[in-house]
């Protein structure tokens, strides 16, 4: 490569003043649409479901640290309860989060948009720095960070802007090993090493993988012949920087880990064995487009110039290149679906790692790019052609361009011939303008120029829909401000308890709320947006059939008002608005307390919430004097279940081994242990082991009438809907009393027509070749989906369930819906039935169960009377007492994990349960007791003395590691 002598050093500071004028005005021609509209940068779903309240709830954190000294690491308000440090990393350790967070509650979008753009800032700062130490001149030094930092991945970042932190980190990563090949200091590998796992978990993995790679490959670049001694010698050494980096941040690593771990990976995306015929076309038109290739963060764009330059640096000559080779090895996995479910810890294709391959694609251009590249005087023609290839074909033969991506093309294509014509010019003693220095500005400038241009078509209202979701400054703080969560604060109530609410600032045409409303007020609740929640969580809501909460796995919506549910989660408000849903987000229908379970008859007006309580309540726990096997409880059914949960606590097959011994003895031994009450007999804790038959059931199936509507067709166990506007069909019941209505479909899915019959339907008889062939290549290879939404009401309850099939969160399994219709004193009359996804439809069984309250309360008031009387509760430490007559089976309403220490007088539980699936249990004697819990992270012991060692590892290799790599 061609050098230019005396520009490498003394004239850093200049380069990153330079860069710093140039990314200003990059930035203000980019996001010239924000600023005009003044829209915040938070971009919906994400930037509200999760960021929002994610930027408050450190604000929380670190208010609570600088007044008390003191850390949560456990949060009451995330869920049912989660570890802080495994659900806010990505933000505790992203000090552009701080940035963010300092704004304010009410300015926190605008402390989004500043961080975000800081975030930016800083990876072109990254690279920069990364490109000095491989010693490029200044021009390109400043022309590759402005690429980078403003590469098609790091703007399809704003949606989760948290994400460019990786990319700042991952240059000086590569930096690292660069540093360690040539025998200098390990320092920047362990830091950003470091970094990363204090971070992410999950980016960390796609960082390891590329680094990987990448020191494989690297190793050849130093070492001219291979041995495999001298190479395993070099992996190691590498290995061992990498490991005290995690020791380093094992506080922080291994409760993160833990939490992605036991979090649900499924993805109903995973059956997708090819991408389409179409996302494999777009693939090589994405270079030329900027736009992604398959959706989540798939962006190949890395500015026009560097597109151009990729048949350059693919010649012969340079294809050897370490970083060539690395972006070639992206390029396969881009291309393979099932390698970007390697890159996305084998779940479902994502782009979220290809970061490392702009980060590749522009270091290999700037090691190729000179100022004068006579070549390219012949190029331009090519290029020319090319493009207006790509246009005759994809756009007037497929027609696969949108608008957007068409004008992309127009604008690149044009951009890209200034771009050759400049590169392919000399400069003489008339072109003066064209000398070195004058040259390199000018690149620089039709390079901004082009990303600003580009970015009106992604931005503007009058090219995309882009704005359409996101939110003027300050509209979501006035929104969220009057949730019905704000008047949580104002109940007086000492004991611990959990809130619900129908009514959110945001349906999303989901269950029920969908924004974590609760973690931005502080309240403790029973729903979550997460992409970190356990997966027990969700196992539990599958068994129960709760559609509210199985449906896709970084979300739970609740338990659908289910009464036997909710009182078991220690839920005793109930939040309703009277008035209408003007602070939504989405327009939708009045909102009332109508759906409400039962037993809620004390109510109250705060501000203008109606705050209903419920009259039973176990707080964080009770004690069951009865067990069930998880397998006896399985052949229940979701009514069944509900009921037996107020009698039994479900016990998994090797905790009744731990009880009973051997399973096949338990029932026997159970039974010979069972003695009236009256004999008083001692059980020494082992409580009673119950089979399904022996559990008490009063609901039952109701017989119900179908009747079709307008645009429905019914058939045996199968309707066919040909309007999603009108009420499909109607199931009427005769008179039923004091009980809920759940209307079950078991083995529900949409039929999806063939491949061929769908192009049939689409195209009609005997279409022509070119209708065809752009049918196919817009098609062939997607996956048909089943997806579909369903809305039942009745005069007064109104509920929703939705298949989300193929989309990236999904579960793949969900094929049964339960469907609270709520409680009545007395109904009689239709549950309207209203598909909104036209099709066909076919179930196994379609059920109406009644559940009557007629033993509710007594259960419930026996439960209530063994329940936790809590005294001292906080984040991290919980103190209480209960009595247990009989002795029994503790059951928190706590997410088993290993950090919790139970102690009861003072004594180390034994042995901690699988209680009803997901919570926590622990066998009680007969008598009163004190129990105490205690939360730390995961290890964190035993992580703390790790993360010790590792600081000391880190300072000898800091002091003596460029002695011991020589």
């Amino acid at each position: 490569m061609k050098r230019i002598p005396g520009k490498i050093r003394g004239d850093g500071m200049r380069a990153y003043l330079i860069y710093t004028l140039v990314f200003a005005v990059c930035s203000a021609g980019v996001f010239f649409a924000f600023w005009i509209g003044n829209y915040s940068m938070i971009i919906r779903p994400d930037g509200y479901l999760q960021h929002y309240t994610a930027l408050v709830k450190l604000r929380h954190l670190v208010k609570e640290f600088l007044t008390t000294g003191s850390f949560s690491f456990w949060s009451w308000d995330t869920g049912i309860g989660a570890d802080t440090i495994a659900s806010y990393a990505s933000v505790l350790f992203d000090p552009f989060a701080y940035i963010a967070a300092a704004f304010g509650e009410k300015y926190i979008d605008i402390g989004y948009t500043v961080a975000f753009l800081l975030r930016l800032y800083a990876c072109g700062i990254s690279f920069m720095v990364f490109a000095g130490y491989m010693k490029y001149d200044r021009w390109k030094r400043i022309l590759g960070g402005i690429c980078y930092a403003f590469s098609g991945w790091a703007l399809g970042c704003m949606m989760q802007s948290f994400f460019l932190y990786i990319m700042i980190l991952f240059p000086v990563l590569i930096l690292g090993i660069e540093k360690v090949y040539r025998r200098e200091s390990p320092v920047p590998l362990i830091l950003s090493t470091f970094f990363t796992a204090l971070f992410t978990v999950y980016l960390l993995y796609m960082s390891g993988i590329m680094a990987a790679v990448y020191c494989i490959l690297r190793y050849f670049h130093y070492h001219r012949e291979f041995r495999l001694k001298a190479f395993l010698k070099e992996m190691g050494r590498l290995l061992l920087f990498v490991l005290i980096a995690l020791l380093m941040a094992s506080v922080v690593f291994v409760p993160r880990f833990y939490a992605l771990w036991n979090a649900s990976k499924d993805s109903a995306n995973n059956a997708a064995m090819f991408y389409t015929l179409k996302r494999h076309l777009l693939l090589g038109t994405s270079f030329f487009t900027d736009s992604d290739v398959f959706g989540n963060y798939s962006y190949t764009g890395v500015g026009i110039l560097f597109t151009l330059l990729i048949p350059v640096f693919l010649k012969k000559e340079n294809r050897k290149k370490t970083q060539v080779r690395m972006w070639l090895i992206c390029l396969v996995i881009l291309a393979v679906p099932v390698l970007c479910r390697v890159m996305n810890g084998f779940t479902y294709p994502t782009g979220r790692w290809m970061y490392a391959m702009a980060f590749f694609c522009i270091w290999s251009g700037l090691d190729v790019l000179e100022l004068h590249m006579p070549s390219f005087r012949s190029a331009v023609k090519y290029w020319v052609f090319c493009i207006l290839l790509i246009y005759a074909v994809f756009d007037f033969g497929l027609k696969l361009f949108t608008d957007y991506q068409r004008a992309a093309l127009l604008v690149n294509g044009i951009m890209g011939v200034l771009f050759l014509l400049l590169l392919s010019s000399q400069a003489g003693e008339r072109g003066k303008l064209l000398r070195w220095g004058k040259k390199s500005g000018i690149l620089v400038a039709l390079a901004v120029v082009n990303l600003i241009v580009i970015n009106q078509f992604r931005y503007l209202p009058a090219f995309s829909d882009y704005l359409e979701d996101a939110l003027k400054n300050g509209e979501f703080y006035s929104k969220i401000k009057k949730s019905v969560q704000r008047v949580g604060k104002e109940i007086e109530d000492e004991d611990f308890y959990r809130i619900y609410q129908l009514t959110g600032i945001s349906n999303n045409n989901l269950m029920h709320v969908c924004v974590n409303e609760n973690i931005y007020w502080g309240n403790r609740s029973i729903y979550c947006y997460l992409s970190t929640l356990d997966n027990s969580w969700h196992e539990y809501n599958k068994s129960l059939t709760n559609s509210a909460g199985y449906s896709q796995r970084v979300s739970v919506y609740g338990n659908d008002l289910r009464t036997r549910m909710d009182f078991l989660m220690g839920v005793k408000y109930f939040f309703g608005d009277k008035k209408l849903d003007e602070n939504t987000l989405y327009d939708h229908e009045e909102k009332n307390c109508l759906a409400v379970g039962y037993g809620y008859d004390s109510r109250e007006l705060l501000e203008d919430v109606e705050v209903l309580k419920n009259r039973y309540s176990i707080g964080l726990g009770t004690v069951y004097e009865n067990v069930i096997s998880r397998e006896e409880f399985e052949t229940l059914s979701p009514a069944q279940k509900e009921e037996c949960l107020m009698q039994a606590a479900v016990l998994e097959g090797e905790d009744l081994d731990l009880l009973y011994g051997k399973q096949e003895d338990a029932a026997k031994e159970a039974k010979n242990n069972r003695q009236p009450a009256a004999e008083e007999q001692e059980t020494d804790g082992k409580v009673q082991l119950l089979t399904a038959s022996e559990i008490e059931t009063d609901s039952c199936e109701a017989e119900y009438r179908l009747s079709a509507g307008d645009h429905c067709v019914l058939g045996e166990n199968s309707f066919t809907v040909s309007s999603g506007e009108e009420t499909a069909f109607t199931i009427s019941l005769d008179e039923v009393k004091d009980c809920e209505i759940y209307v079950v479909f078991h083995g529900l899915e949409r039929q999806v027509p063939s491949y061929e019959d769908q192009k049939s339907k689409a195209l009609g008889e005997n279409p022509g070749l070119l209708r065809r062939i752009r049918y196919d290549a817009a098609n062939m290879g997607g996956l048909r989906l089943g997806d579909f939404k369903a809305n039942l009401s009745t005069d007064t309850v109104t509920k929703r369930i939705v298949n989300y099939s193929g989309t990236n969160q999904a579960f793949s399994d969900v094929t049964d819906y339960c469907i609270n219709m709520g409680y009545y004193e007395t109904f009689e009359g239709d549950i309207r039935v209203l598909f909104e996804t036209k099709g066909s439809y076919r179930y196994e069984d379609l059920q109406v169960l009644i559940l009557p309250e007629g033993n509710y309360e007594e259960q419930a008031q026996a439960l209530q009377d063994r329940k936790v009387d809590v005294q001292i509760l906080e984040d991290n430490y919980v103190k209480g007492s209960v009595s247990a007559q009989k002795g029994g089976l503790l059951y928190l309403s706590i997410l088993k994990t290993p950090g919790w220490e139970i102690r009861i007088d003072g004594e180390k539980a034994e042995q901690v349960y699988d209680a009803n699936i997901a919570f926590t249990g622990v066998m009680l004697s007969p008598g009163e007791h004190v129990i105490e819990l205690e939360y730390r992270p995961v290890g964190y012991r035993v992580c703390c003395i790790l993360s010790v060692l590792g600081f000391f590892l880190f300072a000898a290799a800091a002091v003596y590691g460029k002695m011991s790599l020589s």
